[in-house]
């Protein structure tokens, strides 16, 4: 059983262990990946509006041991990947989801921004 302790200052969210959900992922870092290149890039790099340039992109190093925990219906969950930058960058996973449509929607807002 998992448990959850409260955070009053995220509002909605309760904190657990990344090795509640994920446990293999505790024990990641780049150093220890066999993938060709040096490692993984961290998703959402690309603009879109000019050429991609990989050799500039941060690469995982780790994750971060705590995840937010939302109390919405599917439970989603903010996980941090820690960057070989030395950024944190942050990303929400939905157990079950087709995360396609979130993200259009996200490019429409981002388009209508600009």
């Amino acid at each position: 059983m998992i448990k959850f302790k409260k955070d009053m200052s995220a509002g909605m969210r309760t904190s657990a262990s990344l090795s509640d959900y994920v446990p293999f992922l505790r024990d990641y870092h780049s150093s220890s990946s066999s993938d060709l290149g040096g490692g993984m890039e961290i998703p959402g790099q690309y603009g879109g509006y000019q050429r991609p340039r990989p050799e500039r992109h941060a690469r995982i190093m780790c994750f971060q041991d705590r995840v937010r925990v939302f109390t919405s219906l599917r439970k989603p969950v903010a996980v941090g990947v820690v960057g070989d930058d030395g950024r944190a960058f942050r990303f929400i996973v939905k157990c079950g989801e087709d995360l396609r449509q979130d993200q259009r929607i996200q490019q429409v807002f981002a388009i209508a921004n600009r």
